[in-house]
Order: structure tokens, then sequence, then C-alpha cells
């Protein structure tokens, strides 16, 4: 039998009471969080192909960061960014992917200004439709990028680039690399200026 916390304690506090002392032979039940995997697919607001769970590892939240596979767009709801994008040795190219300006849906050719309108054709693009709820999306500068958000789930949509611009993502130094900044030498420019020098004070110490 396996009770809840709230009966685990009252059960505890009624032994406690009537004998001095309690031992309970059940534990509580584990209560877990909803696993985001059994949530219904939600769509990519900019391609429509469906979102996945991006795996972190040392970044705890109760709600997962999603992503788009084939536009490395992101999907940002609750929690999901509080404690850190991703993880410190994470190299993923989604994250580092620089933004490309949007094409026009219409024409197929013309590239969309920052209002969203083509250049060639005139085209708007209509505001993007939230994955949660499908209300359309609003937009909202964060940190200086504009970003589509969706006041109603209270979540963030993050176009290619965007969220690497938002957090100032670098990506993250290979180990050879960290190995051989950590050991480097001097340089042969150094070496000949220390060279320079010793030479230089045995000069001045000859007698003449």
């Amino acid at each position: 039998m396996a009770l809840t916390d709230d009966q685990w304690i009252a059960e505890a506090r009624r032994q406690l009471a009537a004998t001095g002392s309690w031992d309970i032979p059940v534990t509580p039940a584990a209560v877990r969080p909803p696993d985001a995997a059994t949530e219904a697919p939600l769509p990519c607001p900019n391609c429509g192909r469906e979102l996945e769970i991006f795996r972190r590892y040392e970044v705890l939240a109760t709600e997962p960061l999603r992503w788009c596979p084939g536009c490395f767009g992101f999907w940002a709801r609750g929690d999901a960014l509080s404690a850190g994008v991703a993880d410190p040795a994470d190299d993923r190219e989604a994250l580092f992917a620089a933004e490309v300006p949007a094409r026009c849906r219409s024409c197929d050719k013309g590239r969309l200004d920052a209002a969203g309108v083509c250049r060639g054709c005139g085209w708007t693009r209509p505001a993007l439709a939230c994955p949660s709820c499908g209300a359309p999306m609003g937009r909202d500068t964060v940190k200086g990028v504009e970003l589509d958000a969706c006041a109603t789930c209270r979540a963030t949509w993050f176009d290619i680039g965007e969220l690497g611009r938002t957090y100032g993502l670098a990506r993250p130094q290979s180990l050879a690399a960290a190995i051989v900044d950590e050991t480097a030498g001097p340089t042969d420019q150094d070496l000949m200026l220390t060279a320079a020098r010793v030479l230089l004070g045995m000069f001045l110490r000859l007698p003449f």
C-alpha cells in the first residue's frame, strides 16, 4: 500500500500520539512531476516540424527546453531557462547557429525586413501560432533581441541564432585547446626580447 505524503504524516502523528513512537510499514507514494515526454507533441511555429526535448543533464528545470531539429528554433516555457540554457560542455550546433534573415513564404525569394515585410513582394509575415495553445504570439524585446512570445502560456519562441544572442552563448573550448592554453610557453617574440635584454645587460657591464 502506498500513502500520499499527507496520509503518511497523519499516520505518523497518530502512532506517535498513541504509543510514543511510530513505525509505518509503508512508504509514501513517490510524487513525480509530469513526464514531458508524455505530453502531446508540439509543432514548430516556424516550419511545422514536431518539437523535441533538448536534453540537458546539469541544468535542472521543471519545464523542458524544446527545439526544432529542422530550423534550429527553441521553445522555452515556464522555468525552462531560469537555471541556464545548456550544460557547460554542450557544443551542439543549434546553440551557436548564426541568425539568418527570414525568407518570404509568398514569393520564396525575398527576405523579410525587421517588421516582417518582404522586400521583394511586400508580403507581411503573420503572427506565429503558439505551439502550446495555438494563439497568435506577440513580439517582445528581451535583452535587445525581438522575440515571439505567448502571454497566455508565458513562453517564448527563439528563431535560429536568437537564443545564443539573447543569452550571450559562447562555444565551449575543446579539451585540446584548453590544455594548450594552460601549458603554453613564451612566444618566439618573448624569447627574442629576453635574449636581447640579457645581451644588453652583458654589454653594459663590459669594461672599456
